[in-house]
This record gives C-alpha cells, sequence and structure tokens, in this order.
C-alpha cells in the first residue's frame, strides 16, 4: 500500500511539474509577422531609390533638350525661357539628388537593421520547427491549437531572406509600424503564451545545464534571452515576451537595445516620401516655370 501510494505521489507530481509547453500561436506567430514586415524595408528602400533617381534622369534629360533648344535657336524669343527653364530643371535635379543622399542613408540603416532583426526571429522559429517526432513532439502551436504550426511559419513571414523583397514594393504598414514602436506586439506575461503541454521539452530552465538539458534558470542581467531578447522564459518554464510597442527611452536596453533602434530605422525610412515629376512634358515645363 505504501508503495502504491508513493507511485501515486510519483505520477502526481511529475504531471504537475511537466508544462513543457509549446509556444501559444498568438505569441510565435506575431513574431514572424514582425519579421516579414521588417524585412518589406527593402521593399520600401528599393521603391523609394527607383522613384528619386527616375525624376533626376528625368529632370536633367529635360534640362538638356532645353539647353539645346536655347543654343540652337539664340535668336529666337524662346530662347531666354528656354535657358531658365533648363536652369529651373537642373536645380530640381540638384534638390533630388540631395534627397536620394538622404533616402540612401536612411535606407541602408532600416535594410540592416529590419534584415537583422527578421533573420534573429527567423533563425530563432526555425530551431524550433526543427524539434517536431511526427507531431509527437513540437514547439510551435497552429493556429488551430493542439497540432504542429511549423508548417504556417512561412506564410507569416519566417522564411528565408529571397530576391524578392528587393523589388519595389510596399514597405511596412503604417498600422504595423507606428511611431513609438511595433503594433500588436503587447507583454506576454505568466501563462498567456502557453500552447499545449507536454510537447517542446526544449523550452525549459536547468540549475545545472552540464547535467540537464534546458537554458539556465539564473540568466545574468544583460543575457539577450532568445530571438534576440523578445522571448525568455519565466520560473515556471512558460515562455514570455516583451513589449514592442513603445520603445522609447529604450536605446540602452540590455534586451530591448535592438529592436529600439531597429525601430526607429524603419520610422526614419519610412517618412522619407518620394516626389512624382509629371510624365506629360508640357505639364513638366509648366511645373517648372512657377
Amino acid at each position: 500500500m505504501r508503495a502504491e501510494l508513493a507511485l501515486l505521489t510519483a505520477i502526481t507530481i511529475t504531471t504537475a511539474t511537466e508544462t513543457e509547453e509549446a509556444i501559444k500561436y498568438t505569441l510565435w506567430s506575431r513574431q514572424c509577422k514582425l519579421a516579414k514586415m521588417l524585412k518589406s524595408s527593402s521593399k520600401n528602400a528599393a521603391a523609394q531609390l527607383s522613384a528619386t533617381r527616375s525624376n533626376i534622369n528625368t529632370l536633367t534629360l529635360t534640362a538638356t533638350k532645353l539647353e539645346i533648344y536655347a543654343l540652337a535657336r539664340p535668336a529666337d524669343g524662346k530662347a531666354r525661357a528656354a535657358t531658365a527653364l533648363a536652369l529651373a530643371a537642373e536645380a530640381a535635379a540638384a534638390a533630388q539628388l540631395i534627397k536620394l543622399k538622404q533616402q540612401t542613408d536612411k535606407a541602408i540603416k532600416a535594410v540592416g537593421y529590419g534584415h537583422a532583426g527578421a533573420a534573429f526571429i527567423t533563425g530563432f522559429y526555425q530551431l524550433l520547427a526543427s524539434n517536431d517526432n511526427s507531431n509527437n513532439a513540437y514547439c510551435l502551436d497552429s493556429s488551430g491549437g493542439n497540432a504542429n504550426g511549423a508548417g504556417e511559419m512561412t506564410t507569416l513571414g519566417c522564411s528565408a531572406t529571397s530576391d524578392n523583397v528587393f523589388v519595389a514594393g510596399p514597405g511596412p504598414d503604417p498600422g504595423d509600424l507606428q511611431a513609438t514602436g511595433f503594433a500588436h506586439n503587447d507583454e506576454v506575461t505568466s501563462t498567456s503564451g502557453q500552447g499545449t503541454r507536454s510537447k517542446c521539452g526544449f523550452l525549459k530552465t536547468a540549475a545545472t545545464l552540464q547535467s540537464n538539458a534546458g537554458f539556465y534558470s539564473t540568466r545574468p542581467a544583460n543575457d539577450k534571452g532568445l530571438a534576440h531578447g523578445l522571448l525568455t522564459l519565466n520560473g515556471a518554464n512558460n515562455p514570455i515576451a516583451p513589449a514592442l510597442t513603445d520603445l522609447s527611452g529604450k536605446a540602452d536596453d540590455p534586451a530591448l537595445g535592438f529592436w529600439h533602434k531597429a525601430h526607429a530605422a524603419a520610422q526614419a525610412a519610412a517618412n522619407e516620401k518620394s516626389i512624382t515629376i509629371n510624365n506629360d512634358e508640357t505639364q513638366r515645363l509648366k511645373d517648372l516655370a512657377r
């Protein structure tokens, strides 16, 4: 009887402490979406730089045509007007050249931080996705829950960078990239990031890592955590995440300093706007004459 009681007690203790849960879909999916948004910084950069280069070429060509006209017909009453318009076109092209430098400087930072951030997120979740034992073990809950969600990663944004993200296209959505931080990334605490239990033994802490699997339970203050600070484990081995919605004042934060800089770079690049030069040459001359 005493042996049976001991066995029941052991089973009860094991069940009570056997968390080892997968990460809840709402937590990991939003971070993959963040990776996708960060990668779109290169689409935005390509669109801006392409538009401004096109403006420079158009204005330079217009100035050249006007100069040729003025030189070819010096006695023409319109030659003086053509010369004035040529100077205006050259000045506008010079202004666009300055704009191109501003956009390039901001684009370099936005693309660099953006793709580095996306790589931090994607690399971590691809590692977790590889922990799959015929769906008996997995670390990422599916959107429906109680299933392996690894197959949903690519669509959400946790995928390797490809050439198509370096062509002109829409950049970060203003609804996602807000003035102070990244929308939809509120703090996750306690059990709100906890998915299906007994699925991911990889995500747990231990005091003696030399003889136990997991992550060190007493973490140093400057530890970046997982996915460069976007995920940590609390004392109950539940996955938790910091808030990214307000990153102001976080430049020197040990865990969030990088994300503060990534947000600032993305925001600065997104705020750059390219003007549209009229394709109609007659209207373009009227615009230059103003």
